[in-house]
């Protein structure tokens, strides 16, 4: 009786909507139990007047939430006031009812209470929860805990893009993404989430790209601004209750800062209902056509444009405009628009560079004084600076249509505010800057580099400050800066930094180290996968030895000359002391990270490519080929995506697959063991490969400079087996169904054919030349006179074929007649090193053009005897001594979650004495460990002591024992010297009990020398008996005692 009191009471109360708060409580009051059912039954009959928007305005603007710092928001609905708000929706309906109530609720005793009516048929009545702007990425992922009286009841997220214009609303647009995560069961909790927002915005793009074509997307700075549920569940009342929302894996958007552009004339429907969502800042949209983006012309280099005729596709040129000068200096271009010191629209897309809406493969060379002419001659689309271009270089950029990568002239300390600093520099005076595409942040600080700038920053880590330098950077206005995307070269914690740069250079090289070219693919790929929101990955490309491993060559080269051994040694002489590296390495390394996933390459040349000597006019000859073959399937590898790795029926052959747009590439390489320091002839006959997933209507055809050739496949169980008759270093297998892509590639061979079979054959003529001067002409006997013969018997013919234009033909005779030499090269180099551990023992014996110098460092130390352990506790009998003496060990991972590192002294790890160094890097949770880490977790290093000056000989040694296989790595237990570096470091993923590693180098400075030693996978190793020994000659009496 009183229940029904209470409700005739209530029926009442509820035709003023002002109190429909105290009814309801006290319905639920009176009604005990049943309070929440009856008034779910009595609502349902009831017409409710909806909120007004001011209303909503008003709740959204005062609800307590919980936003707690960093990337995680939660509200437990604990509190009083509703958050969720009408949204949008496409039928009549009404939100009648939304409050928080105490009761059974999944996680607490609050929930939040929404119920809707709907009176039409249609697809959608969102509601929304707004929260604080997370940036969207891979890792970005909303959860909530939701009960109904319907199923289906959808989880989305809405997501701004504040550089893309609404062209309805003249707003930002906005759009909608779903994992299609819905409520299945009736009247209970369930957990609903929304992962990888990131994933889901990039197909919703693709999704509407195809259906409109007047919107221009731009995914910069893109983020999550409302969590919405979808409540359509056909013209009935729908209840809700929604407890516990999360939303974690993104920092909050707090440095968004889009353009304005006034809205457009035209009016339409709009893409989200503007009464009921909050203001997020305008947008700015370049509205003036840009100019199409040519291909670079592949010219011949200048000292051979008399023999080559010049093929050349035609590039547009954009005249320089004079403009006016502001008062501070800089340029004021004149536009309709925004400022026209953006005037070229730069963007990354589904892991594309694009340049005014159209793909580019970055091809990057170090600037170092030459003509911007000269580099575009060599097939180079990008040029990377030291510092703004000037005047004059943009003004010929245009005429060459080459891009500039470069850094910005502020420190990363820089007080003050940014935009200030940059225009009393006076850096800006006469620069548009259109023609940059990223800017260069460079390495990250380290330690030291810190521990140098001032107070404030000093206990701020490289990330942090990175971070702080990239977020005052993008605070510049437009109109003195051009939004450009950031790149930096990290060296650890790549995911960290790939949440807020927007490309990664990974700066680590194969060659001439323990790390081989197998290796390197796997690690790039790691590293691509490390990346949190698929951050864009560049690879940097030497095309010299390195810096490192020269200054221990020319050390050598002086010790020798100075001592009796051979004073008529010159270590200027490219004999022996080489600069330019093999083409062959060249061009697997670049072929290896663009199926690892890279989607640039930057060519490092610390020298100028238009000098006159031999070395340069090599370097330069292998980088144009290089260059030619990327810019024939530009058009594609520009667009693809590193598909798979393939396996060959051959131990030294695998490759990887690209997927692009309706093709798909297949480039097979003959990588062979120790090719990192020198490569063998790489050269199979009938390589069979299991290509999976390939579709059925799919042809596969090979490439060649005569254009396109079919070839055989047989499709059996597992996939379609491809045969190539003939691989030689490398490859291309081109499969796809449609015969306009055989064609255009086909048209793109026949046009650069000519110069491709040029440089090919010169860079054959170079290598044979430079073999018989370094091998000796007196060497040449026997069977080494044969293969050395019939490499000029293939030259011979290829120089033929060239001159009747067969240029097929041409290129292919070249490879074969560089394939004897390279064979003899391999030989000669394992015959002079299988007297030591390993090819890294001495520097010069890393590759076969030191190998002259390494036959005479031999024969100068054959006398040299160790002298003293200069580490007096390197045996760690002596705990107490251990950090005495200055022996360090870092842990870069000390509280990374699921990593467990340590480095003790036990009596277990002792292999003479009593006590040895367990260094481990263990997980506890195996199934959720990292795949691979990006830097060694642990590293012990020993103290820095003074060996000698210049020129000392010393030998290192180490003895480890690795019982298990690390794993997770590839580069194992990493062993090296300060004075040589990673280049030279020695690299050891399992031992068979107690192993010595030794390894001899030369001082190449005044500077003190310390020994490392890092586990950089997961598993156990131990570590005894350390030692650093000067060499010195024995004396001639003793030898004859």
């Amino acid at each position: 009786m009183v229940k029904l009191k209470t409700f005739s009471l209530l029926k009442f109360i509820f035709q003023n909507a002002a109190w429909n708060w105290i009814a309801v409580c006290l319905g639920i009051f009176l009604g005990g139990a049943g309070g929440l059912e009856a008034v779910l039954q009595n609502a349902a009959a009831q017409n409710y007047a909806p909120f007004s928007a001011a209303e909503v305005q008003e709740l959204a603007q005062s609800r307590p939430v919980q936003v707690p710092e960093g990337d995680y928001f939660m509200d437990d609905f604990e509190s009083s006031s509703p958050s969720w708000l009408e949204f949008e929706k496409d039928c009549t309906a009404e939100l009648t009812l939304r409050m928080r109530q105490q009761g059974e609720a999944f996680s607490g005793k609050g929930y939040e209470y929404l119920q809707v009516v709907c009176r039409s048929e249609g697809s959608k009545i969102y509601l929304a929860y707004p929260i604080p702007p997370k940036k969207v990425n891979a890792a970005l992922s909303v959860q909530t805990v939701l009960s109904s009286n319907r199923s289906g009841i959808e989880l989305l997220g809405r997501v701004v893009l504040p550089y893309t214009v609404d062209p309805v609303s003249g707003k930002a647009f906005c759009l909608y993404v779903s994992n299609r995560s819905a409520t299945t069961a009736i009247r209970s909790w369930q957990k609903l989430t929304l992962q990888n927002v990131e994933r889901e915005m990039m197909s919703e793009v693709r999704r509407i790209q195809r259906e409109r074509k007047d919107i221009q997307f731009d995914l910069r700075e893109a983020y999550l601004d409302h969590v919405v549920l979808n409540v359509y569940s056909g013209m009935v009342t729908v209840d809700v209750f929604v407890d516990r929302l999360e939303v974690s894996g993104s920092a909050a958007g707090t440095a968004f800062r889009p353009l304005s552009v006034p809205a457009p004339s035209s009016s339409g429907a709009r893409n989200v209902s503007q009464e009921n969502m909050r203001d997020f800042p305008p947008v700015t949209h370049e509205e003036a056509p840009a100019p199409e983006l040519a291909k670079t012309a592949a010219l011949p280099l200048p000292d051979e444009a008399a023999q080559t005729p010049a093929v050349q596709t035609p590039a547009v040129q954009t005249p320089a405009v004079q403009t006016p000068a502001a008062s501070d200096g800089r340029v004021v271009q004149e536009s309709a628009g925004s400022g026209a010191s953006q005037k070229h629209q730069v963007a990354l897309l589904n892991g594309v560079v694009l340049i005014d809406e159209k793909p580019i493969f970055v091809r990057a060379i170090r600037y170092s004084g030459e003509k911007l002419e000269f580099l575009a001659n060599l097939g180079f689309n990008t040029v990377w600076l030291p510092e703004f271009p000037t005047y004059e270089m943009e003004a010929e950029a245009r005429l060459q249509n080459i891009w500039f990568i470069c850094p910005m002239p502020l420190k990363w300390d820089q007080a003050g505010d940014y935009e200030e600093a940059l225009l009393k520099s006076g850096k800006l005076r006469n620069r548009s800057l259109d023609r940059v595409i990223a800017w260069d942040l460079g390495i990250p600080p380290g330690f030291n580099d810190i521990q140098q700038m001032a107070p404030e920053f000093r206990e701020m880590t490289a990330l942090a400050l990175v971070r702080r330098h990239l977020e005052k950077i993008r605070k510049i206005s437009e109109d003195v800066l051009p939004r450009r995307p950031s790149l930096c070269f990290p060296h650890k914690e790549f995911a960290e930094y790939s949440d807020f740069c927007d490309i990664l250079v990974l700066d680590r090289s194969p060659m001439n180290s323990t790390h081989n070219f197998v290796d390197y693919g796997l690690w790039m790929r790691q590293m691509n996968n490390l990346a949190v929101n698929r951050q864009l990955i560049f690879a940097k490309i030497p095309s010299q030895f390195s810096p490192i491993l020269k200054a221990q060559w020319r050390q050598i080269a002086l010790g020798i000359r100075n001592s009796s051994h051979d004073r008529a040694l010159d270590p200027e002489e490219p004999g022996v002391v080489p600069d330019a590296l093999p083409f062959e390495q060249i061009r697997l390394m670049a072929f290896n990270a663009l199926i690892a996933g890279s989607r640039g390459l930057f060519f490092d040349s610390t020298s100028r490519l238009d000098a006159p000597d031999e070395e340069t006019v090599f370097r330069r000859k292998a980088l144009s080929l290089v260059n030619l073959e990327f810019l024939v399937l530009e058009q594609w590898i520009s667009r693809g995506s590193s598909f798979t790795t393939i396996a060959s029926d051959h131990d030294n052959v695998a490759g990887g697959i690209l997927a692009t747009p309706y093709v798909r590439l297949m480039i097979p390489m003959y990588i062979e063991e120790d090719g990192q320091y020198v490569n063998g002839p790489g050269a199979e006959r009938q390589v069979k490969f299991m290509v999976r997933g390939m579709p059925d209507t799919y042809g596969c055809w090979n490439y060649s400079l005569s254009g396109l050739s079919p070839i055989r496949t047989i499709r059996r169980v597992g996939g379609v087996e491809i045969e190539l008759e003939e691989l030689p270093l490398l490859s291309t297998v081109v499969m796809t169904q449609n015969m306009k892509i055989i064609s255009s590639i086909t048209q793109r061979i026949l046009l650069y054919a000519p110069l491709l079979a040029q440089r090919m054959l010169e860079l054959a003529e170079m290598r044979l030349e430079k073999y018989l001067r370094s091998y000796g002409a007196d060497r040449l006997q026997g069977n080494d006179a044969m293969w050395f013969e019939r490499a000029k018997n293939y030259l011979q013919a290829a120089e033929k074929a060239l001159q009747t234009k067969e240029y097929a033909d041409a290129f292919m005779l070249a490879q074969r007649a560089m394939r004897p030499i390279c064979f003899l090269e391999k030989r000669a180099w394992k015959e002079r090193g299988k007297n030591f551990p390993s090819p890294n023992f001495q520097p010069a014996g890393v590759a076969f053009r030191s190998q002259k110098l390494h036959e005479k460092w031999r024969n100068a130390i054959q006398e040299f005897e160790p002298g003293p352990n200069l580490f007096t506790s390197g045996n760690f009998e002596e705990p107490v001594r251990f950090k005495a003496d200055g022996w360090i060990n870092f842990r870069l991972y000390p509280e990374k979650p699921g990593i467990v590192v340590r480095a003790n002294i036990r009596q277990e790890a002792a292999h003479t004495g009593n006590f040895g160094i367990e260094m481990g890097v263990l997980t506890n949770n195996k199934k959720r460990g990292p795949v691979i880490l990006d830097s060694a977790p642990l590293t012990i290093r020993s103290p820095k002591v003074y060996v000698g000056p210049p020129g000392t000989v010393y030998q290192v040694d180490v003895w480890l024992n690795i019982p298990k296989k690390l794993r997770n790595t590839v580069d194992g237990v990493k062993v090296t010297d300060t004075n040589s570096g990673d280049v030279l470091a020695e690299r050891i993923m399992q031992t068979d009990g107690w192993q010595k590693i030794s390894f001899q180098r030369i001082v190449c400075s005044d500077q003190p020398v310390a020994v490392q030693i890092s586990i950089t996978g997961f598993g156990i190793a131990y570590l005894d008996d350390v030692s650093i020994r000067p060499l010195r000659e024995t004396p001639a009496m003793e030898r004859s005692e």
